[in-house]
């Protein structure tokens, strides 16, 4: 098992749903919905940004506006956005869906919005339809000065490559990502890009390459104080330390990374780290615990439609009744 990252990973469960409509209009609704989206506090973003969603179509019904379906189409990607981050990628999708209508004749908004529903494809493990959505967003994106939306459809596309038994393709665009974000001095999605780039060396079984990249993005995210966005590399530390038999240090990485996604909300790190520790507690002898992982791993991952995650239950469970004798 592998968790590439695609360049964002903020995330958080809180949820307060408005209170009236403070000032009833959607551009204060939206105001709100972003400041609760950069405190990582996803759920109740969506509710703000929702109701200025729901405030400005009436408004449209009054008076119509030139900026009426921008405004729309920033709404939804923000709810999109929000929705992945939380691991909710179905919903995350459907939002996307009816983006692709409002963004219709305008180059860049539609590179957007692919960009965006390829990284949910990509969640998923639809990683041919992520990488086709990618290379059409880039191509719309390559001349422009977009950089940042640039950098995620060059990690999106290696992701897929690397899901897709390419490494040589997946490095190439990785080192291009890594480019691209030095380029604008953004040191967390570098740091994204060096875990990528461990996960590569890790299937190479180069340990101390990988353990090296890990490093190196940690002390990046430290600098930065970005706390939140350790979790991914929690949880491939956890996996390359069972790899190389370092159980102690892997047990210790995977729970307090569980910890972390729980805290957050995050079904989706929820659902990996169940994984992991189901691994771990087979390869200890605790069955029961084992068992327990894999079944919540199972219903989250039926949950958000996370098919790669899905074969990986399978596939554990399976050594689990190989332990317990059942085969």
């Amino acid at each position: 098992m592998r968790e590439f990252n695609d360049g964002d990973d903020r995330r958080s469960p809180r949820s307060s749903a408005p209170q009236g409509n403070v000032d009833g209009s959607p551009e204060r609704l939206r105001e709100i919905g972003e400041l609760h989206f950069h405190a990582a506090s996803y759920a109740s973003a969506v509710d703000y940004l929702r109701s200025s969603l729901r405030t400005l179509e009436h408004r449209s019904h009054l008076e119509a506006t030139s900026d009426t379906e921008n405004f729309a189409l920033e709404l939804r990607l923000r709810i999109a956005e929000s929705r992945r981050l939380q691991g909710f990628f179905p919903e995350a999708a459907e939002e996307l869906l009816t983006c692709v209508n409002l963004a219709a004749g305008d180059d860049l908004r539609q590179a957007r919005v692919l960009v965006a529903l390829a990284r949910v494809r990509q969640a998923q493990g639809k990683h041919a339809d992520a990488l086709e959505l990618a290379r059409d967003a880039f191509s719309r994106l390559s001349l422009s000065d977009h950089h940042g939306d640039v950098g995620v459809a060059q990690i999106v596309m290696g992701i897929c490559h690397a899901s897709m038994g390419q490494p040589l393709k997946a490095d190439e665009f990785f080192q291009d990502a890594l480019a691209t974000y030095r380029r604008i001095g953004d040191a967390v999605s570098q740091a994204h890009v060096l875990n990528n780039l461990a996960i590569l060396a890790k299937g190479q079984a180069r340990w101390a390459r990988a353990l090296q990249l890990y490093d190196r993005a940690e002390a990046l995210l430290e600098r930065h104080g970005a706390n939140r966005e350790m979790i991914a590399l929690q949880l491939n530390k956890a996996i390359l330390f069972r790899k190389m038999g370092r159980r102690a240090e892997a047990m210790a990485a995977a729970l307090q990374g569980n910890r972390g996604a729980r805290s957050r909300g995050d079904q989706s790190y929820v659902t990996r780290f169940c994984l992991v520790l189901g691994q771990l507690y087979t390869e200890e002898g605790r069955y029961a615990d084992a068992e327990q992982c894999l079944l919540e791993a199972r219903v989250t991952a039926e949950r958000q439609v996370m098919g790669r995650e899905l074969a990986l239950v399978d596939e554990f469970q399976g050594d689990l009744m190989r332990a317990l004798g059942r085969f």
